[in-house]
């Protein structure tokens, strides 16, 4: 079903007070993104009506620009996305390349109703190219409030399932590796039933009453108090892009796995080779089938992950009695390391395909976080 087929491609040029007075709302710089030279033109051409002079043209598809720290510079993003549909991969490259407090909004070749409304859903503007352009300044002038955005934050879950696992290192430093990668505010939630140690790994003063601490620039950490743990809605959490949560699942009810799941874009189990954490993992791998079965419009990735966070000893369990016990392949083995240095190879390599960012294609060995739904 057409969307916009017998609208009229072109609206009145408004009234010069008119045009002076909505000229004070958009005052900053505006960067057009994409590929195509004819949209570029068109679109600068929509904005010199109102008197915009301030204006940035990236010559680049937005899902193949690999730096993305020039739109962290501007106040607003006219994005084109092609013929793109698939809402998933639309969700995440807003999440992974356009920081929280940036005004944005998408152009493309689909006109379908059910296109539009799912991107509605998700709190994302869209225009058909086709015959909505002449809407765009409108559409910038009445984004709203920019403190907060409106879509959903990316929110990967790091779950150690015994003590002792090394959750908290490997949560800290995939959050370090993360806030590298992207140029948009990233933060780190350590749970408050765990070590609170984040002082000791950032090296910088953290304060435990749940305050949001910048360690470094787009970095931010957060310790849990006691009255608010396991919260993944908190207000605050809508001025970043991305969030880390470091929780253990043992010792918790099947509550606790559920907000997880539920809450969760991507969930990774930490497990070592000891049968207790091997067993916390299966209980959470068993719950987590269960809610996905009753709430089917959920797609969280789980990734297992083998932390040998002391050397080899005779008697450990193998890797493949761990996969047959869990009834699952593991899906990174992080081996023995002898060293606390921040820069970690193999996080680093994790996170980046997570994420998308990898060029390393023996590396690249985990899709995308969810990209499934076309319309």
């Amino acid at each position: 079903m057409k969307l916009f087929s017998d609208l009229i491609k072109h609206e009145e040029h408004k009234s010069t007070g008119e045009s002076t007075k909505r000229n004070k709302i958009i005052d900053g710089t505006i960067s057009i993104v994409s590929a195509r030279r004819d949209i570029l033109d068109e679109v600068r051409s929509q904005l010199y009506r109102y008197n915009l002079k301030s204006i940035v043209e990236v010559d680049s598809c937005i899902f193949n620009l690999k730096e993305s720290g020039k739109l962290a510079l501007t106040e607003s993003l006219i994005i084109d996305i092609g013929m793109e549909t698939c809402i998933d991969k639309i969700v995440d490259m807003v999440n992974i390349m356009i920081p929280a407090s940036t005004k944005f909004l998408l152009l493309g070749d689909c006109d379908s109703i059910s296109f539009s409304q799912a991107l509605t859903k998700k709190g994302i503007n869209y225009l058909h190219i086709g015959s909505q352009l002449a809407s765009i300044y409108a559409q910038l002038c009445n984004y709203g409030d920019v403190n907060f955005k409106k879509t959903d934050s990316l929110k990967i879950s790091i779950i150690g399932c015994k003590g002792g696992t090394g959750t908290s290192t490997i949560a800290y430093r995939a959050f370090k590796a993360a806030s590298k990668m992207v140029s948009v505010p990233v933060l780190l939630v350590q749970g408050g039933e765990g070590s609170q140690d984040l002082d000791i790994l950032s090296g910088s003063p953290v304060v435990k009453d749940g305050s949001i601490v910048e360690i470094n620039q787009n970095e931010y950490v957060r310790i849990e108090t006691s009255d608010s743990l396991w919260v993944y809605d908190d207000v605050n959490y809508r001025r970043f892009n991305m969030i880390f949560f470091d929780h253990a699942i043992y010792g918790q009810n099947a509550d606790r796995i559920e907000t997880v799941i539920t809450e969760s874009n991507t969930v990774i189990l930490i497990v070592t080779r000891e049968l207790a954490s091997i067993r916390v993992a299966k209980k959470t791998i068993e719950e987590s089938k269960r809610i996905l079965l009753t709430k089917n419009e959920l797609n969280p990735k789980i990734f297992l992950f083998l932390n040998d966070c002391r050397p080899k000893r005779a008697g450990d369990i193998r890797v493949e009695d761990i996969e047959e016990y869990l009834g699952r392949k593991i899906d990174i083995i992080r081996t023995y390391q002898n060293s606390n240095k921040e820069n970690d190879t193999i996080i680093t390599d994790f996170v980046s395909s997570i994420l998308g960012k990898s060029t390393n294609k023996k590396a690249n060995f985990i899709k995308k976080l969810s990209w499934k739904k076309t319309f």
